[in-house]
């Protein structure tokens, strides 16, 4: 349907909020981030205070209690 996207992946902590901050910037609109509870913080932290930029989250970690707890309680 036309969509278009780019998938990277992260090298150390800190680098899906960079990732997130710079696929924002770059001006997309949705951002999927594929790990666990760390990558999603880390997400989630990058895109607060961005109108306009829809967040999903694929459980993949070792951890992921807090998106468990979130989705229990009404969403991300």
């Amino acid at each position: 349907h036309g969509a278009e996207g780019e998938v990277a992946l992260t090298r150390s902590r800190g680098h899906a909020r960079e990732l997130a901050a710079a696929f924002a910037d770059k001006g997309f609109r949705t951002i999927v981030g594929v790990g666990g509870d760390g990558t999603m913080g880390e997400i989630a932290n990058a895109l607060a205070g961005r109108p306009g930029v829809a967040f999903g989250a694929v459980a993949a970690g070792f951890k992921t209690d807090a998106l468990y707890v979130r989705a229990v309680r009404g969403g991300l």
